[in-house]
Formats: C-alpha cells, sequence, structure tokens
C-alpha cells in the first residue's frame, strides 16, 4: 500500500503510542513459531536469512538512511526519527539517563510485551538483564535493589577458547571492546561469529577480567559476574546398523504364503554436547567474591530411524510360523533419520547454563548488603 507507516508512534486514533526504543526492525513473509521467534529475537542476523524480505539495524545508519541488509530494497528514511544507542545485544545495566519508566528489552517488543518482559527503569540505570528469555525470577531482587538506588550491576560473560573444538564449533563466543574507557558491549554471539572470539583476538583470561574490573570502577558499575567457559565439546558416535529381515506383501496378494523376503536396517546414533564453566560474582569497590561457581551443562540426542525406502504398510515379520504386519513399529519408518542441528544443541547448552547463572545470582542478590 501506499502511504507512510511510522515506527515510535502510534498509527492508530484510538490506540497509545509506542513508548519503548527499537534497535532494529524485521519483516519476514513467512509465519514463524514461537520458538524461532525467541530463539532469533535477541541475535543479530546476517539478511540472508530465509523468508526475511526486510532489515534495517538503526545503528547502521547515514545522512538519515538505513540500507537494507537483505537487498531487497535500497534504503529505509529515518527523517525526524530518534536514534538512541541502545546495543540490541546488551544483557547488562548501562549507566545512563531514561526519559521513558518502561523499555521494551529488546526490538521484538510485542512478544516481550505479551509475555511481561519489560524491564523496569529507574532513577540513571537502564535495566536490560535478562539472562534467559522468560526467566523473570531474577528480576524482583535486582529491580528492588535498583529502585532504591543501591546497586549497579552489571553482566559480562565471554568465553575462554581453552576448548577442545575449533573456534567455528565453539560453545559461545563473546568479545570485549572498550570505547573511550566505557565498555561497549559484551554479549552472548552466534557460535559463527568467530571473527569476536578472544581466540583469534589474542585476549587472555586474565587480561580480560582486569579490563572489565577495571571498566567497571570507571563507571561506578558496583557488581560484575564474569562468567568463563574453560571446556566445550559436541561429540558425535557413527551411525550404528543393524540388519532385520521383513517380508513384502504385494498389493493384490491375499495370502501370506510365498512372501518376498527383504532386508533393511535400522541405525541409531546419539551426540553429547557438554560445556564447563565458572561463574565469578564480584564486589567490584571492595574486592570480595560473592560467588564463585562451576558451572556444568550437557544436552543429548538420538535418533533411530528404519533406512527403507518402500511402503512398511507392506512389510510382515515372521514369529515362529505367523506372520504379523509392521503396523506397530512403523514410528522407526517415520521417525527423523537427523540429529538436532549443532546450533540448537548450543541454544540448549546456553539455556541451562544460563538457568544456572540466574539461580546463583539471585540467590547471593537476594542476601547481598551493599
Amino acid at each position: 500500500t501506499n502511504g507512510q507507516y511510522y515506527i515510535g508512534r502510534s498509527n492508530w486514533p484510538k490506540d497509545k503510542p509506542f513508548q519503548g526504543y527499537l534497535s532494529e526492525f524485521r519483516i519476514w513473509n513467512q509465519q514463524r513459531s514461537q520458538m524461532q521467534i525467541q530463539r532469533t529475537m535477541e541475535r543479530r542476523l546476517t539478511g540472508q536469512e530465509p523468508g526475511l524480505v526486510a532489515y534495517w539495524r538503526f545503528d547502521q545508519q547515514q545522512n538519515d538512511q538505513i540500507t537494507d541488509a537483505t537487498g531487497n530494497q535500497p534504503t529505509h528514511l529515518t527523517q525526524n526519527a530518534r536514534l538512541v544507542s541502545v546495543p540490541p545485544l546488551a544483557r547488562y545495566l548501562i549507566p545512563g539517563e531514561m526519559e521513558k519508566d518502561k523499555l521494551a528489552r529488546q526490538t521484538s517488543a510485542a512478544a516481550h510485551f505479551e509475555r511481561g518482559a519489560y524491564i523496569a527503569s529507574y532513577r540513571d540505570y537502564q535495566a536490560a538483564l535478562d539472562l534467559v528469555p522468560g526467566d523473570a525470577q531474577i528480576r524482583t531482587s535486582m529491580l528492588q535493589a535498583l529502585k532504591n538506588g543501591r546497586i549497579r550491576a552489571a553482566l559480562f560473560p565471554f568465553q575462554i577458547q581453552n576448548t577442545e573444538t575449533q573456534p567455528e564449533t565453539a560453545f559461545v563466543t563473546a568479545y570485549t571492546k572498550l570505547a573511550q574507557n566505557r565498555p561497549d558491549y559484551i554479549d552472548w554471539l552466534s557460535p559463527a561469529t568467530t571473527q569476536f572470539t578472544l581466540y583469534e583476538q589474542g585476549v587472555t583470561t586474565q587480561s580480560a577480567h582486569q579490563e572489565l574490573i577495571q571498566a567497571a570502577q570507571a563507571w561506578n558499575i558496583q557488581i560484575i559476574a564474569l562468567t568463563t567457559i574453560t571446556q566445550s565439546s559436541i561429540d558425535k558416535s557413527r551411525p550404528k546398523r543393524k540388519s532385520e529381515t521383513a517380508y513384502l506383501r504385494s498389493e493384490n496378494q491375499t495370502t501370506l504364503d510365498s512372501l518376498k523376503s527383504v532386508r533393511y536396517n535400522i541405525v541409531t546414533q546419539n551426540v553429547n554436547a557438554t560445556a564447563h564453566g565458572t561463574l565469578q560474582l564480584i564486589d567490584v569497590k571492595t574486592g570480595q567474591t560473592l560467588v564463585n561457581h562451576t558451572l556444568s551443562a550437557q544436552i543429548t540426542d538420538q535418533i533411530e530411524y528404519a533406512n527403507y525406502s518402500g511402503d512398511a504398510y507392506a512389510l510382515w515379520r515372521k514369529r515362529g510360523s505367523r506372520y504379523r504386519r509392521l503396523v506397530k513399529q512403523e514410528k522407526r519408518f517415520q521417525a527423523r533419520e537427523t540429529l538436532k542441528p549443532d546450533q540448537e544443541l548450543l541454544h540448549d547448552l546456553f539455556e541451562d547454563l544460563g538457568q544456572q547463572i540466574a539461580q546463583r545470582i539471585q540467590s547471593a542478590m537476594t542476601t547481598y548488603t551493599p
């Protein structure tokens, strides 16, 4: 349709105006499941994802124009739009002043509002702390402390590339960037984003910790959480094949005499994804370590299927002198034939570790007195 559509103000007379901030805008031409939305809503895209027809990142504008990263449209005008520097991937509290009393934490604001996952902002603190999407438990104690002006907290998760796997298949990577004595942002990134790995930048564990602590001190951040993944791996077993015999009944055959013998394989395979690391919650001002916890997570997947290309309903198995049709075992013939992709396993690992991190921080902050 022709005309203008505004993002950032009410487009309908009876609706309340939008009060959040947008860091990017995506348009899809296919229906996406809730799981698909949640798994990508906190990650920057490449613009080449299937079904993505438009993708504008508001932090990449020049002369009030933003280039569509998909290449489907040349530009998007942002005249009279106020661009706010809010890192879309940030998971920590950023010193700065907020004009609104509520902030939609991510681009997909509607989905977050439906789940009540916006985070309130108090005084000069911008709250963007949500370790695991949907994890609301930690916010209660943290935001109560923020409301009273007691604590400035920052979460800095990152990976140490001391791993048995290559950087391309590592559990999760992150990077440290200091600009004008202020950390830009440090966050969970896609394992495929290897250009930002500490491994390639040559950043050591000790120097990374020192930089983070110095940055926290410079910006009067009282507490930081350092997450170090010391080892991660994905181990797949070799496919095992077990040959079985069945009997094929033709479409016109009325008896079970003289059935044709056929052979097929039952294939089984499994995969184990594991990650180990540590969580440290440090009071920057006093140097006290509030939490020093060992992290460990394991995700497994297994498949079992029959690699038979014919009609399973025509197969019969002989037990003694009797034949039984394989209908009761049809799940083997309809089962998926591939393991979950590495990316999905890694996301499940992240969710598991994230829950552990959230619980430990919540427990520590409940009893913490600055």
